[in-house]
């Protein structure tokens, strides 16, 4: 570990990188765990361990939550794109009318199997039937891209669902459940979603510092409930703690 000067009175920041907070150098980092031990309870060994829980959950957000939420994103615009396709196709393939059949499915005949004159009547039934078969093939495709319309359009509803109702991107949702499990574990007190409360002005300190959205009051609330909390409830409600001067 290198050796460096602080400026008296800052926390010190040697233990945690500076990738929690994303591009956010030395100095913000020692403002921010500054400010984070005026609002905290506890000790400055409590403080640190705090910190270091957040690091984890901003390490495991860059790495793994928010490279998965722009792959699920292209996934979606891909579903989107399929259910468009896949519907107008099944509708272009209903629209045939029977001279536009006829046309078609000789047209696929020809392109799909290699065909052979002949003066045998059965070879010419055999291939005959071969081109019913080929026009059962275009019908029933319009029918398979209809289905594949409707399921896209299904996961494409669900993922758009998942965002819009918890209104915090999902990635986010994971990195603030993982601070809250690291303040629960740390200080023994479940983190509380109050506007003035302990852990909202923590977790605002956190994400302004890291350039990431605040979710709103009722969304912070429906993920502290989903987050494996085990600390006592918390005491304080809305009243916002005075500076610690520990």
């Amino acid at each position: 570990m290198t050796n460096c000067r602080l400026k008296k009175g800052r926390a010190p920041v040697a233990r945690v990188k500076s990738v929690w907070i994303g591009n956010a150098d030395k100095n913000q980092l020692g403002d921010l765990l500054e400010e984070l031990q005026k609002i905290l309870p506890g000790t400055k060994f409590q403080h640190e361990k705090f910190a270091a829980g957040a690091a984890q959950a901003f390490q495991f957000y860059e790495k793994f939550a928010l490279p998965h939420q722009r792959e699920m994103e292209v996934r979606a615009r891909k579903f989107e794109r399929l259910q468009k396709a896949a519907s107008e196709y099944r509708e272009a393939i209903e629209g045939l009318d029977g001279g536009s059949w006829g046309e078609l499915s000789e047209r696929y005949f020809l392109d799909t199997r290699k065909f052979e004159p002949s003066d045998d009547n059965l070879v010419v039934d055999r291939q005959l039937q071969k081109a019913r078969a080929d026009i059962g093939e275009l019908k029933n495709s319009g029918d398979i891209a209809g289905r594949a319309a409707s399921a896209a359009g299904a996961l494409l509803t669900q993922k758009i669902c998942a965002v819009s109702e918890s209104r915090t991107d999902p990635a986010v949702r994971t990195l603030v459940k993982d601070i809250a499990v690291a303040y629960d574990r740390v200080f023994g007190e479940r983190p509380s979603p109050a506007k003035q409360g302990i852990f909202v002005r923590t977790l605002r300190a956190i994400l302004q510092t890291a350039n990431v959205t605040m979710p709103e009051e009722k969304a912070l609330t429906t993920i502290l409930r989903d987050a494996d909390l085990i600390g006592t409830p918390p005491k304080r409600g809305r009243k916002a703690r005075k500076e610690n001067t520990a």
